[in-house]
């Protein structure tokens, strides 16, 4: 059973997002190695594949969690979103649209501080970080945040074969 690790700055139990890493609602990080820290919007979160060098599992790969910074956010979140062509910094949200996978079965998009959502439990004032989408509407599209409504792992990252349908 994993670990349960409490934020350091709210107590609340923080959830996992890989082995290794862990995130609070309250913007509060914590990476095995490296200990607490402050989320900023340009941190991107990701797994890459590493040979491990020694130990038992000398030559093995293995998947590891690793931060790197997206120099480009502050160009993302200016420029108008590519699914509803609006302003990030103006809108309280994306248009709604689904997923499907098949042309035909709609997936309801998890919106910031659904059930899933990594802002659930937010409060009603809560903003993604990432796109600046309010609590109630959909996160715009290619935000880091979103939520899959298939999976239920980071939309950006899942494999899941998803298209967009109007509502």
């Amino acid at each position: 059973m994993a670990e349960k690790r409490l934020c350091e700055n709210c107590g609340k139990v923080m959830t996992q997002q890989f082995i290794g890493l862990k995130h609070c609602k309250c913007g509060i990080s914590w990476k095995a190695g490296v200990g607490y820290f402050q989320r900023t919007h340009d941190m991107v979160f990701s797994l890459e594949r590493k040979v491990v060098k020694r130990g038992k599992d000398k030559g093995k790969v293995k998947q590891v969690p690793v931060i790197s910074y997206d120099d480009t956010w502050d160009e993302e979140l200016t420029a108008p979103c590519d699914a509803c062509r609006g302003d990030r910094l103006k809108l309280d949200g994306c248009t709604p649209y689904s997923y499907s996978t098949d042309g035909k079965t709609k997936y309801t998009r998890i919106k910031v501080g659904d059930a899933g959502d990594m802002y659930e439990n937010g409060g009603a004032d809560a903003r993604c970080s990432d796109c600046g989408a309010k609590h109630g509407h959909p996160h715009h599209f290619r935000c880091d945040c979103e939520v899959c409504p298939i999976c239920g792992c980071q939309k950006r990252t899942c494999r899941c074969v998803l298209y967009t349908t109007p509502n």
